[in-house]
């Protein structure tokens, strides 16, 4: 299931042409992604996400906009690294 969603959301990110936006945006720390003010580039992404997949709960769409942020800022190698 992590597999699907997360190739689901790469695919979303790259539709939405959003990572160079993951790579310097850092939500507040206190929101996440989840709660954070809604931008035109989270948006745009959000729509591909949610056009990919749509099972998302709240903490699922929060990880797994985690892990494409992890993904933006470090790379795929260091993704893979820290997933296993």
């Amino acid at each position: 299931m992590s597999k699907s969603i997360l190739t689901s959301a790469f695919k979303a990110v790259s539709e939405a042409e959003g990572w160079e936006f993951l790579k310097e945006f850092n939500p507040p720390d206190n929101k996440g992604f989840m709660f954070c003010e809604p931008t035109p580039e989270l948006t745009r992404i959000n729509s591909a996400i949610f056009k990919h997949y749509d099972g998302h709960s709240g903490s699922t769409y929060g990880w797994t906009m985690r892990c494409m942020e992890l993904i933006a800022k470090n790379g795929w190698e260091a993704f893979k690294t820290q997933m296993s």
